[in-house]
């Protein structure tokens, strides 16, 4: 089939609040962040918003979405190994232990919840007008976690 006519959408990632949120405001169909706290959402929003109105840019015009990283898992076992993909693939350092994973504002940013909290996460995201959630979870190689999320999160979060 032809290619659609007019340019490909363009998303913009990040949530640089002088920066990258200006560029976003300027130019983006879709604006998406990494990992935040929905306090820290709301900033960006708040930041993203003020951009638009300076240029005159209705920020509606924005889709957005944010990339999760997350070690749920529908047992402790892969939890663990989700956790240890993410230390590697993340070079976070080699002493660095599942548990040293948090999402407390510090870094490394990898949601480390339970399936409820993360339902509760993306509701209160949702509140705060974020339209899709990419889920991040490490083990590409077993479909434990994406059948769970499908299972138990899906469900939950099509009723926000």
């Amino acid at each position: 089939p032809p290619p659609p006519a007019g340019r490909p959408p363009v998303l913009i990632g990040g949530a640089g609040p002088r920066r990258t949120l200006a560029v976003a405001a300027r130019f983006a169909d879709e604006w998406n962040s990494t990992g935040q706290r929905p306090e820290e959402y709301a900033g960006s929003v708040a930041a993203l918003e003020r951009h638009c109105e300076t240029i005159g840019r209705d920020p509606a015009s924005i889709r957005r979405s944010m990339l999760l990283f997350t070690t749920v898992a529908p047992d402790a076992e892969l939890r663990d190994r989700v956790a240890r993909r993410a230390i590697d693939m993340f070079a976070f350092g080699s002493g660095m232990q599942p548990s040293d994973l948090r999402d407390d504002g510090g870094r490394p940013r990898v949601f480390t919840g339970s399936v409820e909290e993360l339902i509760d996460r993306c509701g209160r995201l949702a509140e705060l007008g974020l339209d899709e959630v990419v889920f991040e979870h490490f083990c590409h190689e077993v479909d434990d976690v994406p059948e769970m999320l499908a299972a138990e999160v899906m469900p939950a979060l099509r009723d926000l």
